[in-house]
């Protein structure tokens, strides 16, 4: 750099943390004309804010980090995110790591959001500003033309909506901890409100509209907003600590629930003009044309590029990971599926209460991960990634990798563990059993489900926006008279289990409509009751997410509760358990038990809730087990 040349000059330290050393990097930001520059060490350009303009004229703005010789040209990796681009990527792979090892990278604010023009439209835009984004990047002087896409949670929808459109250049895409937006699993699960999740992150995602719009936000949240503008920070920091966002979840924990007992949900303290997706949730709350506008699993043989798909048994998405990997195997492309024992975007060894050793701390080698995987698709390296087997999975509890060609495993037994008991299941100190032996007679649980007083949520697949994810002791939980228990005998010999899982529940209730819920628990000998997976159903929507109707009170009905999956390793002296009830709150919104349609009650209404478990009635769950090699 010429002494005489008028740059302002800016110097700042900061360590980067590869996986296989501490690289300290000295960062230089001047600027250029209109282009502001950061220098990294030896190795890295960055041109700040490149605008990029749209089909439709509005321009789009990323930060573009290059190898330091510019005249060179390299295969680009594009994130798109709306979480703000000079944040969201340090977690996962960061680009200064991928410029460093011969990429060009894009990391780009999606319509409406930070440093880009137009307005928000949730998804609306995706598609095509995804496709004009891969083929602007081709174009450029830098580039080789071999584009390739990264990046988790609405990162990883922004890879899916642009593969959609079939941009000539995209060779590859890494969707990670993201759905399908088919309708049960993304906003909705068994017909019920996903509610903390989804609060919690429309909240996150006000803040920056209402700034760009000068949209003044209501008192009432602000402290929420305050905490979440925190917890986003911490979270997205490169060395984020997962005591501290456990302590700090908890903190907003306290402050949100104000807003989570908000009835109507109609009225919740979320401004329309800047959320019109929230209120659009809320009002089409069965499947049909909104849902299926985007819907990827109808792309899955239109699609036709290979994909790594990297997924936590704790994340909210964990079913529509495995569905997306299963439903694009089908096609010629190679497809690899990465799932550990983490919950959302955290893939380190501490998840919840539990520790799942070294083994499970996971970002450094995710990093390496998608350089390999890039490498071989938009370099050609010689790395035999399509002679590896497609699957690798974590089993909990046994706290090791395996690997296998195909999802489920072909070995995997389907056994039905039955419910039984002497019609007193309610707490952990009831005579609840779950066991392999069918049931002959035997007398109905009762319990009475108060939506004024809901069972409490403990953990478990949700986003961290407003509560602690992952395993929990449910020992609180199971202390209540609402909550059903069948605990098995303390097993004799390990038992895995891998793949997914359901419950087929007999049930009678006094309304009209109401839901159930299921709770797969591993009990430790010391009685800690880890909580593997979680389900629900609204009554109304157990023949179809498209046309829910009542039922007749008193009438017994089959529920088909979907667990998603897990593996996990119940190991000798443990013991397999089974809760059942019918909340699970603020996990998911309360049914009211009234039929008013969910976003507009308030009133509420006790149901008087009966589980059956005999030979015509036989309710089980059944478990995805790995027979001993």
């Amino acid at each position: 750099m010429e002494s005489n040349e008028k740059y302002r000059i800016i110097r700042s330290l900061c360590v980067t943390t590869y996986s296989k050393a501490n690289i300290k990097i000295v960062k230089t930001t001047f600027k250029r004309g209109k282009e502001l520059i950061s220098l990294l060490g030896n190795d890295t350009v960055i041109k700040r804010n490149v605008e990029i303009t749209m089909r439709d004229q509005v321009t789009l703005r990323a930060d573009l980090y290059l190898p330091r010789d510019e005249r060179c040209q390299y295969p680009c990796l594009i994130q798109r995110t709306p979480y703000n681009k000079e944040e969201v990527y340090k977690k996962l792979f960061p680009p200064e790591m991928a410029a460093a090892n011969g990429y060009a990278v894009l990391v780009q604010d999606t319509r409406g959001r930070f440093a880009s023009n137009g307005e928000f439209d949730l998804y609306h835009n995706d598609v095509l500003d995804g496709y004009d984004t891969v083929e602007w990047a081709a174009k450029q002087t830098w580039c080789t033309g071999k584009i390739g896409m990264y990046g988790g949670s609405y990162g990883g929808i922004t890879q899916l909506l642009a593969a959609v459109s079939q941009p000539p250049h995209l060779i590859t895409i890494c969707p990670a901890i993201t759905n399908s937006l088919r309708y049960d699993g993304y906003v909705y699960e068994g017909g019920v409100f996903r509610l903390v999740s989804y609060i919690g992150w429309t909240l996150m995602m006000i803040q920056d509209t209402a700034k760009k719009n000068n949209i003044e936000l209501p008192g009432s949240i602000l402290d929420v907003l305050e905490g979440l503008d925190e917890l986003h920070h911490i979270s997205f920091s490169r060395f984020s600590d997962s005591k501290v966002i456990f302590e700090k979840t908890n903190e907003l924990q306290k402050n949100m629930q104000r807003v989570l007992l908000t009835l109507p949900l109609e009225n919740l303290p979320i401004p329309k003009k800047i959320a019109a997706y929230f209120f659009d949730w809320l009002k089409l709350w069965k499947d049909g044309d909104y849902w299926e506008k985007y819907d990827i699993t109808q792309y899955y043989k239109r699609i036709k590029i290979p994909m790594l798909h990297i997924g936590g048994w704790y994340d909210l998405f964990t079913k529509h990971t495995l569905e997306n990997f299963q439903g694009f195997s089908n096609n010629v492309a190679y497809q690899r599926l990465v799932m550990g024992p983490w919950s959302h975007g955290m893939y380190s060894q501490k998840v919840g209460e539990l520790d799942f050793g070294n083994e499970a701390e996971y970002r450094d080698k995710l990093n390496a991960l998608h350089l390999q995987w890039f490498d071989y698709w938009l370099k050609g390296s010689a790395a035999p990634i399509e002679n590896e087997p497609a699957v690798q999975y974590f089993v909990m509890g046994e706290n090791q990798w395996r690997k296998t060609t195909k999802w489920p495993l072909k070995e995997t037994r389907y056994i039905k563990w039955y419910l039984h008991s002497s019609g007193k299941a309610n707490t952990l100190r009831g005579n609840g059993v779950l066991s392999m032996e069918q049931p002959s007679y035997e007398l109905p649980d009762r319990f009475i489900y108060n939506p004024e007083k809901p069972v409490p949520s403990m953990g478990g697949s949700i986003l961290p926006l407003g509560m602690n994810p992952g395993p929990r002791n449910q020992k609180v939980v199971e202390e209540r008279e609402d909550v059903l228990v069948y605990t098995s005998e303390p097993l004799l010999n390990d038992l895995e289990i891998t793949g997914p899982l359901k419950v087929i529940l007999w049930a009678s209730t006094d309304s009209v409509d109401t839901d159930f819920t299921a709770k797969l628990v591993d009990v430790h000998p010391g009685g800690f009751a880890q909580n593997l997976q979680d389900g629900i159903i609204r009554t109304s929507f157990r023949n179809s997410y498209k046309s829910p109707c009542f039922i007749i009170p008193n009438e017994i009905y089959e529920y088909e509760i979907d667990l998603a999956a897990t593996s996990n390793l119940f190991k000798q002296g443990h013991s397999i358990r089974l809760e059942i009830s019918s909340s699970n709150f603020p996990c998911y919104s309360r049914n009211l038990n009234t039929g008013v349609e969910h976003s507009k009650g308030s009133k509420m209404k006790v149901a008087n809730q009966m589980v059956y478990h005999n030979e015509k009635h036989a309710s089980h769950v059944v478990l995805p087990v790995i027979p001993k090699a």
